[in-house]
C-alpha cells in the first residue's frame, strides 16, 4: 500500500497519481493507494522533526509547537516512525529532536537573558553535540526560531 503525500489539490493529486502509474502501472498488480492529509491537514509543527539534520525552520513554525508535536507523537507509542525526511526508526527520532530543540532553547535563552541581541546570539551560540548533523547552513533559522520562542514573539 502507498500512503501518498496527497494534500487534496487537483494539481498535486494528479501528479502523484501519474508518478505512481509510471512506477507501478495500473490494474491488478498496482498497489492500493490512500492519503489522509487532505482530511487532517499538514502537521506543520511535526515537520520540524527530522533525522540527523538541521531543519529549515520558517517563521510560521515554532519550537514549542515542534516539541509538543514530538511529545504527542511519542505518546502514541509507535513501533516504527517514518519521518518526512530521513531514515525510518523508532521513537528515538522524537527523543533526539526533543533534546536538540530543548538544548537550543536553553542556550539561546541564556544568551538572551544576558541581554544579547539576535545578531550577537547568532554569532555566539554553538551546538557542538550536533555538528555531525547534515544541513548546518540551516542552523541560523533554528536560532531565530529559538530567539522568537524565548522572547515571546
Amino acid at each position: 500500500m502507498i500512503v501518498a503525500h496527497g494534500n487534496g489539490t487537483l494539481q498535486s493529486d494528479a501528479s502523484e497519481a501519474a508518478a505512481i502509474r509510471t512506477c507501478f502501472g495500473t490494474g491488478e498488480n498496482a498497489p492500493p493507494v490512500t492519503a489522509f492529509k487532505w482530511a487532517i491537514g499538514h502537521l506543520i509543527a511535526a515537520a520540524g522533526i527530522v533525522v540527523g539534520q538541521i531543519n529549515n525552520l520558517r517563521p510560521i513554525v515554532s519550537i514549542p509547537d515542534i516539541l509538543a508535536a514530538a511529545r504527542l507523537m511519542k505518546s502514541l507509542n509507535p513501533l516504527h516512525v517514518v519521518p518526512g525526511h530521513g531514515t525510518p526508526g523508532t521513537v528515538k527520532i522524537f527523543e533526539d529532536s526533543e533534546k536538540y530543540y530543548a538544548l537550543l532553547l536553553e542556550r539561546v535563552g541564556r544568551l538572551a537573558k544576558q541581554g544579547k541581541s539576535l545578531d550577537q546570539i547568532k554569532k555566539e551560540v554553538r551546538m557542538p553535540e550536533y555538528e555531525n548533523w547534515a544541513a548546518q547552513e540551516r542552523f541560523l533559522t533554528n536560532v531565530e526560531a529559538a530567539y522568537r520562542a524565548v522572547k515571546g514573539g
